[in-house]
């Protein structure tokens, strides 16, 4: 219930937030319906976050990027939306490095 009150603009309280499911977070925050909380971030698979980064609903955080499979990553970084730490790097294959330096994205 809770989630389509969210959908029709009521604001949640936090137990009716609690009580949605990772899916109904990732559709409420992909409509720009809510912020999604640091607690909440963690309970969305990487499928969720990556298409969430990539239309631009959030900015991925080093614990974000961790949870991501190195291919997300470095698709985030072609794109020019994830910014990629040394650690990110050491992640990916080297041709997907390769790929981004001559690219100049690395």
């Amino acid at each position: 219930m809770a989630f389509i009150q969210a959908l029709r603009g009521a604001a949640l309280a936090d137990a009716d937030r609690k009580s949605l499911d990772a899916d109904h977070l990732f559709v409420l925050a992909l409509r720009g319906l809510v912020e999604l909380l640091p607690k909440e971030r963690k309970r969305l698979s990487p499928d969720h976050l990556f298409i969430l980064a990539v239309r631009g609903t959030i900015k991925l955080t080093a614990e974000d990027k961790q949870s991501l499979p190195p291919d997300y990553l470095f698709l985030l970084a072609l794109r020019g939306t994830a910014h990629l730490t040394q650690q990110d790097k050491q992640r990916l294959t080297p041709d997907d490095l390769t790929h981004l330096q001559m690219r100049g994205v690395v």
